[in-house]
C-alpha cells in the first residue's frame, strides 16, 4: 500500500466532494481514495453536492448523472459554484445515458467516465484534472475568455489555418483511421497526435512515440514486431512495441525512413491488424491505431520507388498539414502565454510578462526551430529576466543579429545590405538545424549545391576578415 501512495502521491491531502449512488462501487472509491490520502466527502443529492462544494476545500467533484441528469438549473449552479472555486469536475454516466453525459460534460467542460468506473481509473482521471500542466485548458479558459481563439485539449490557437486543422483534428479522434502528420521539425506534430489519442476513444489505452531515424533497418523492425518464434532462444524478451500499443495508438516519427521491408510489414498489419516477427512465420495479431509524421513529401519518395505506394495512400487518407511558426505569427502571442504559465505552474512562481518590444522582436523572428525554438528562447528569457518582464535584451544572442530582429527600431542607414541578410540567416538556419545541410536546404528551400558554395565563400570571407 505504500508503494500504491508514494505512486500517487500528488493526491494527498486533496478534498474531494462525491454524488454517487450508495453501493459497493461508491465504498471501493471512497476506501481507495481516503487510503491515498483524499479527504473525501459525501452528498446523497445534488442540492447537498452544491452545499458541499462551496462549503469544504473540495479541487475536484465527482457526480452520477443519472443522480441528476435532468435538473438542468441545479447543474447550472453546480458549475457556477465550481467555477468560482476554482474546482474540477468528472462526470460518470452510464451507457444508456452516456449520449445525454457527453453533451453535459462538453457543455459544462468536464471530465466524463463511463460506468463501470474502476478505481485505478477514477485515479488515473483525478490526477489529470489536478494536474497544472495537463490542465492548462482550464486556466487558460478562466483567465482568458477570448472567442478569437480555439483550444484542443493543451493546444490554444489563433490563426485560421491552425484553427481549421484543430477543427479537423477533433473530428479525427473520434474515429480510428490512421492519420499522417506533415510539417518541419518543432511543430508540434507529436503534441497534437497525443492529443487526438487522448480525446478518442483509445484515451485510456496506451500512447507511443517513436522516431524511426533512431534505428537501422533491422533493429527497427524487431523493436516493432519482435523477432524469432515465441519461446524460442532466437526470440527477443519483452513484449514488441506493436504489443505494449494493443489497445492504444502508436506514432511512428519520421516514417519515410523505413525500409522496403518494414514498409511491407506495416502495410500488412493497416490491413488486417495482423504480422509476423522476423524470421518467424507464426502471424499475430494486435489492436493498434497507427499515426505516422514525416518532415519531407512522401510523395517524392513514392515517385522515386522509395516509398510503398500503397502504404502511402492507406497513410495518407487523412493528412494534417503543420504551419511553420513563420507562417501563423498570429499563434506567436498566444503561445508565448501559453508557454509562459506552464512554466510557472512548473516552478510555482507568476507567468512572467513580456514587454510589447520583446514581442515584436519575437513576432518578426523567423523560427527556423519553430514552436520548440520558441519553447527554448523564452526559457533562456526567463531565467536571464528573474521576476520580468522579459525585455529585448534578455531574448537570446540570435535575437540581436538576425533577419527576425534586424528592422526594429533601425532607420534606413542603419539597415545592411541584402547580402549580410542572406548570410545571417543562412548561418542561423545552419546552427538551428546542427549544420545539417540537408535539412538547411529544405528550410532555405535552395539546393544543397547552392547552399555548400554559400557556406564556402562565407568561410573564405571570415578567413580573410582574420588577416
Amino acid at each position: 500500500m505504500k508503494e500504491k501512495m508514494d505512486e500517487h502521491g500528488s493526491l494527498k491531502g486533496v478534498g474531494i466532494s462525491m454524488l454517487a449512488p450508495k453501493g459497493k462501487t461508491e465504498k471501493l472509491w471512497s476506501d481507495g481514495l481516503t487510503r491515498l490520502g483524499c479527504k473525501v466527502s459525501h452528498a446523497d443529492s445534488v442540492e447537498k453536492l452544491i452545499k458541499l462544494a462551496a462549503r469544504s476545500p473540495s479541487k475536484a467533484i465527482i457526480v452520477d448523472y443519472d443522480l441528476c441528469g435532468n435538473l438542468s438549473e441545479k447543474w447550472d449552479e453546480l458549475s457556477r459554484e465550481r467555477e468560482n472555486l476554482g474546482q474540477e469536475m468528472i462526470i460518470i454516466a452510464n451507457p444508456d445515458s452516456l449520449t445525454q453525459g457527453c453533451q453535459w460534460a462538453r457543455h459544462y467542460q468536464a471530465y466524463l467516465l463511463t460506468a463501470p468506473v474502476y478505481l485505478e481509473e477514477l485515479i488515473l482521471v483525478l490526477e489529470r484534472a489536478l494536474d497544472a500542466d495537463l490542465n492548462r485548458q482550464r486556466l487558460l479558459r478562466y483567465e482568458e475568455p477570448d472567442s478569437s481563439l480555439d483550444r484542443f485539449g493543451p493546444l490554444v490557437v489563433k490563426s485560421p489555418e491552425m484553427k481549421d486543422i484543430m477543427r479537423l483534428a477533433r473530428i479525427l479522434a473520434t474515429r480510428e483511421d490512421p492519420i499522417l502528420f506533415f510539417g518541419a521539425m518543432g511543430t508540434g506534430k507529436e503534441l497534437l497526435a497525443q492529443t487526438i489519442h487522448e480525446h478518442g476513444p483509445r484515451r485510456h489505452g496506451p500512447f507511443y512515440a517513436i522516431n524511426c531515424r533512431s534505428f537501422t533497418s533491422e533493429d527497427l523492425a524487431v523493436e516493432l514486431f519482435g523477432r524469432g518464434e515465441p519461446g524460442t532462444p532466437e526470440a527477443s524478451e519483452g513484449k514488441t512495441l506493436i504489443e505494449l500499443c494493443d489497445g492504444g495508438t502508436l506514432l511512428l516519427d519520421e516514417i519515410g525512413v523505413i525500409s522496403p521491408n518494414v514498409q511491407g510489414k506495416l502495410q500488412r498489419f493497416l490491413e488486417d491488424g495482423t504480422y509476423t516477427r522476423v524470421n518467424s512465420r507464426t502471424v499475430c495479431k494486435a489492436d493498434v491505431r497507427i499515426f505516422a509524421s514525416t518532415t519531407v513529401l512522401l510523395d517524392e519518395s513514392v515517385a522515386k520507388g522509395e516509398f510503398s505506394e500503397d502504404l502511402y495512400f492507406r497513410l495518407n487518407r487523412f493528412t494534417l498539414h503543420i504551419p511553420a511558426l513563420r507562417r501563423r505569427t498570429e499563434d506567436i502571442p498566444v503561445l508565448t502565454k501559453t508557454i509562459l504559465k506552464r512554466m510557472a505552474r512548473e516552478t510555482g512562481g507568476e507567468p512572467l510578462q513580456v514587454t510589447e518590444e520583446a514581442l515584436k522582436i519575437l513576432m518578426e523572428y523567423h523560427w527556423p526551430g519553430n514552436v520548440r525554438e520558441l519553447e527554448n528562447a523564452l526559457e533562456f528569457a526567463s531565467l536571464v529576466a528573474g521576476k520580468g518582464p522579459i525585455e529585448p535584451k534578455h531574448l537570446p544572442k540570435q535575437f540581436h543579429d538576425e533577419v527576425g530582429s534586424i528592422f526594429v527600431g533601425a532607420s534606413l542607414d542603419e539597415l545592411p545590405p541584402i547580402s549580410e541578410i542572406e548570410r545571417r540567416y543562412i548561418l542561423r538556419v545552419m546552427d538551428a538545424t546542427r549544420n545539417n545541410k540537408v535539412r538547411a536546404a529544405q528550410i532555405l528551400q535552395i539546393n544543397r549545391a547552392t547552399l555548400h558554395r554559400k557556406l564556402q565563400a562565407y568561410e573564405k570571407q571570415k578567413v580573410a576578415e582574420l588577416e
